[in-house]
């Protein structure tokens, strides 16, 4: 069954973190992004009202993106180590070496 609707090529952006704070935001042509920053808090109840300042100080067109089916991906700002990037690489390298392992024994059983 061939559907009559046409897909449209998904636009992508990417977002560098620098490890002093820094962002740069990168995306093709047509894609608009809105970076917003949310106060720093020291309590649950301040992380609250910290995320509520900043969706009221949200442009309109922004604020109605701001939902948990449109998260698409989650990051951290902190530095990335050269101890965490090993281990990250090495977990890598395992999860393939794991994914490889029914072809393996479906060869080692043939």
């Amino acid at each position: 069954m061939q559907s009559n609707t046409k897909r449209h090529p998904q636009q992508r952006g990417l977002i560098l973190l620098h490890p002093d704070g820094y962002l740069e935001v990168f995306a093709e042509r047509g894609v608009e992004f809105h970076v917003a920053r949310i106060p720093a808090a020291f309590s649950i109840e301040g992380e609250c009202q910290a995320e509520e300042v900043m969706e009221a100080l949200l442009p309109g067109r922004f604020r109605e993106l701001y939902r948990a089916d449109y998260l698409r991906e989650v990051a951290s700002t902190r530095p990335l180590l050269p101890s965490t990037l090993k281990q990250a690489l090495g977990m890598k390298d395992l999860l393939r070496l794991l994914g490889d392992l029914p072809a393996k024994l479906q060869e080692a059983a043939a």
